[in-house]
């Protein structure tokens, strides 16, 4: 359900006005409906396609994104949170051991 969910903050952003441009981090088809739909509505939006390290799709690229990118595994690697996080009620969250 995560494209869902994704997709149904991004239009209910873009219909609250609450964004000019929107950076989406993904390389999955399934959001060009929405994108689209933004688009059309909101020409004035732009969206701007943030491809994960070894992942693209050249159609987002040619047909709904203003713009794109993509984000390395060094620099994704620096942007984690600690490998623990402790949470106010003292529960402790750790990371994976393969996203180190």
């Amino acid at each position: 359900m995560t494209d869902v969910r994704l997709a149904t903050g991004l239009l209910r952003d873009a219909y609250k006005d609450s964004f000019d441009t929107a950076l989406i981090v993904t390389a999955d088809g399934d959001l060009e409906p929405p994108i689209t739909t933004i688009k059309q509505d909101f020409p004035a939006k732009k969206i701007i396609i943030v491809f994960p390290p070894k992942r693209d799709n050249p159609h987002l690229i040619k047909t709904i994104a203003d713009d794109y990118f993509r984000i390395g595994r060094g620099r994704l690697s620096k942007c984690q949170l600690p490998f623990a996080v402790i949470k106010p009620d003292g529960f402790k969250l750790v990371k994976p051991k393969d996203w180190h």
